[in-house]
């Protein structure tokens, strides 16, 4: 059964283009990321606990992994009807950055892949606020990386024609099939490790890992959340 919680964000644009990409998507995206569970390895172990996955999509990331409850939250209704983790897991359709959930409801949240698409500073800080709000134990979030070498070539490059590189920075990806035929756009923006710290300040924590494997690799983020300090009503 797919719980839906709705808010009242602009998130029509992002749940069209998932809809219009969800045959591709399943056919691409059925094995778990395995170079999160690499660098996360709790995503690939049992253990008692609440685990929420916000943005999880079809669930691929946990297909290895098994709580006392395991809740995968996705804007998308069509990608949690094609789930493939397991079918006991509890699935509902809703967005950040608001989530249908009381302050310290689990001991790990993890929304891989997500934030960047969110498409203001704000809604972007609020999400990383609104992911620890949840959470009284690990948050794990990854973001693509703002000065990855062939990204700080481009930047530097279009600063040096004199152009703007935020149209660069923030930008609109290409989603294509098997074929090359786009199906859809979705959202992107590049994170900087500055950026990231600035929003971090504001949040109730202790980083365990910024980083990913080579500085050519995105953000991987896990923090420690001090989620019993929030002065936030549950």
């Amino acid at each position: 059964m797919i719980i839906t919680y709705k808010n009242n964000c602009e998130i029509v644009r992002i749940q069209d283009s998932y809809e219009d990409i969800r045959g591709s998507y399943a056919s691409k995206k059925q094995e778990p990321w395995w170079e999160l569970l690499d660098i996360y390895p709790p995503l690939k172990e049992s253990r008692s606990g609440i685990l929420i996955d916000v943005g999880g999509g079809n669930g691929r990331n946990l297909k290895k992994c098994e709580r006392t409850l395991t809740v995968s939250l996705d804007i998308t209704r069509a990608l949690l009807e094609d789930y493939v983790a397991d079918e006991n897991h509890q699935r509902i359709e809703g967005s950040l950055p608001y989530l249908p959930f009381r302050k310290c409801s689990s001991e790990e949240v993890t929304s891989i892949a997500v934030i960047h698409h969110l498409r203001t500073h704000e809604r972007r800080a609020s999400a990383i606020f609104e992911l620890q709000r949840v959470t009284e134990g690990k948050l794990l979030f990854t973001v693509w990386r703002k000065w990855r070498p062939s990204n700080a070539r481009k930047i530097l490059e279009l600063i040096r024609d004199g152009k703007d590189p935020l149209p660069f920075i923030d930008h609109e990806r290409p989603w294509k099939d098997s074929s090359g035929k786009i199906l859809a756009y979705r959202f992107y923006h590049y994170f900087s490790r500055k950026e990231l710290i600035d929003i971090l300040q504001d949040v109730d924590y202790s980083i365990q890992k910024m980083g990913g494997k080579s500085s050519v690799d995105n953000y991987f983020v896990e923090i420690r959340s001090n989620c019993w300090n929030h002065s936030l009503l549950n």
